[in-house]
């Protein structure tokens, strides 16, 4: 959906908008657009209440700091600023029902604050989106700093110690900015209840005050068993860091990897020193990382998975691997599933890594009538692709080959659609059906248009016939109906006649054409005489 299309503000749009796993920078900014203008059902953030906040779902998360300090908010009680203790209602003026809505309405922003951390900490919305929203709230309730008492604090905790209760509090995020964490956290509660601690949606600052203080608790290295609780921390730890912790176990591992939060050296340093303790990367593990993580391995861990944990694995999208790796995954797949019974079999578990497959594997598959369809055709080795033939291609694509129109604009097809010469193209056309090629010129490729230099719709002998382009036989009713009027003696002549006429207007000669020779100039094809002969002696 694109930006000009939320801003338009349908009635659908945001339940439109709402299905998108994942919104650009574009229309974050068309949906805060959107939102502040007050033309939805929430209308202006003023008057937003929890019922209508928790409508939008996941786009709630995506709300900027700017709009939250226009929802109405509870004012301090009591407590520093610091700390935000005791949110309560204050200064509501009116009476009954009035002063109910104005106190619910003031009450909104805290109770979905509180209802989106609680989802968080059960599991129900992920870390990210969570910590998304955390962040951007937060952001907008911190005073701006001419305004906040002065107060000569320093890293003194004003907001109390950390407490295990406090920590299973949903507005703990609330109550204890970063500054106050770092403050008021103590190693023993850290120890204790590192886990809790986590599962609340930490902005980026509070995450580092965290791992500073492990690294304090622990200068060692984190224990196998707290490395487990730190999946949120695992990005902002070095492959030098990550050196020092002790993980001997498949679960520690898919403890670590499984929030998505690892990047490329964190996974490759978590896996080598799994390795290194004679870990197994079993298939469950293959699973549990991802076939796109799987390019983050190193080429000694991959050599490292066996071919039977591979088998157990199945299909793993390895299709954003780098090529080296894509073919050492290859050779491995070839290990795991080179004794099919099958041709199918074989190609349907050899599928996903293809991508690394040479020439002669390609060549098998071609005999082999597997059909291959054109998304696992666009992602073979670019290289091994030149080198394929167009009687190659059509056999190993088989039934799918006419799925070469809708990706000639990848870069692969199109490359190696540009290394044919025009005889090559134009039989890959006639095999595909040339309407179907035909580009914006509306010639196949490039080839010249053979129907539009002359057009008679007469029919009648003598008169020249455009070759068909599409497969089909022209049209032969002139000739039909002399046919029918004449004595059968004259028909072979008839036909040498047509024959000489189109032979005398081709601009390439029979040999030339199956030489593929022809001269600059001559590029309309040769066709044969049109198939009216049957018909004719039938």
């Amino acid at each position: 959906m694109d930006a000009s299309s939320i801003a338009a503000a349908d009635s659908q749009v945001l339940e439109n908008l709402g299905r998108c796993p994942q919104l650009t920078t574009a229309q974050r900014l068309a949906l805060n657009s959107l939102l502040a203008a007050g033309n939805t059902s929430l209308g202006p953030p003023g008057s937003w209440d929890l019922e209508g906040l928790q409508a939008l779902g996941p786009l709630a998360t995506y709300i900027n700091p700017h709009l939250w300090m226009q929802v109405p908010e509870p004012a301090w009680v009591e407590g520093s600023p610091e700390c935000g203790s005791q949110p309560g209602p204050k200064g509501i003026v009116g009476q009954g029902p009035q002063r109910y809505q104005q106190a619910a309405r003031q009450a909104a922003s805290l109770d979905f604050f509180r209802s989106v951390v609680a989802k968080c900490r059960e599991g129900q919305l992920s870390q990210h989106k969570a910590r998304r929203f955390v962040t951007s709230f937060l952001e907008s309730k911190a005073m701006p700093v001419s305004t906040r008492p002065k107060r000569d604090t320093g890293r003194t905790c004003v907001c109390g110690e950390v407490t295990a209760a406090a920590l299973r509090d949903d507005l703990f995020l609330v109550r204890y900015n970063c500054t106050q964490l770092e403050s008021c956290l103590g190693s023993g509660v850290l120890r204790a209840h590192l886990d809790p601690l986590l599962q609340q949606p930490l902005p980026a600052e509070c995450q580092r005050v965290v791992k500073t203080k492990l690294a304090q608790v622990y200068p060692g290295g984190i224990p196998e068993d707290q490395l487990r609780s730190i999946t949120s921390l695992v990005y902002l730890y070095s492959p030098a860091e990550i050196s020092q912790w002790n993980i001997t176990s498949g679960a520690t591992v898919l403890a670590l990897l499984a929030s998505d939060v690892a990047l490329e050296n964190q996974t490759e340093a978590i896996l080598q020193k799994f390795l290194d303790h004679n870990g197994t990367v079993t298939g469950a593990l293959l699973v549990a990382i991802g076939g796109s993580r799987l390019c983050w391995m190193s080429p000694r861990q991959i050599q490292a998975i066996q071919p039977s944990e591979l088998r157990l694995a199945g299909a793993l999208d390895v299709s954003r691997c780098p090529q080296s790796h894509k073919n050492l995954l290859f050779a491995k797949a070839r290990e795991a599933f080179g004794s099919m019974r099958t041709s199918a079999a074989y190609y349907h578990s050899m599928r996903p890594y293809l991508g690394g497959a040479p020439v002669e594997e390609l060549q098998h598959l071609a005999q082999a009538n597997v059909s291959m369809d054109i998304d696992t055709f666009t992602n073979l080795n670019p290289r091994v692709l030149q080198s394929l033939s167009v009687s190659h291609v059509t056999t190993l694509l088989g039934q799918n080959v006419v799925d070469l129109q809708k990706a000639r604009s990848h870069p692969a097809i199109r490359s190696w659609l540009g290394s044919l010469n025009s005889s090559a193209l134009y039989k890959l056309g006639l095999a595909l059906g040339t309407d179907s090629l035909k580009g914006s010129t509306g010639t196949a490729y490039g080839l010249p248009d053979t129907t539009s230099s002359a057009h008679h719709s007469s029919g009648l002998l003598g008169s020249h016939t455009a070759a068909p382009t599409s497969g089909s036989p022209p049209a032969c009713l002139g000739r039909l109906l002399l046919a029918a009027a004449l004595p059968s003696g004259f028909l072979w002549l008839l036909w040498l006649g047509a024959y000489s006429t189109h032979n005398a207007a081709s601009m390439v000669h029979p040999e030339e054409h199956l030489r593929g020779g022809a001269e600059p100039g001559r590029a309309q094809p040769w066709v044969p005489p049109t198939p009216c002969l049957e018909v004719l002696e039938g």
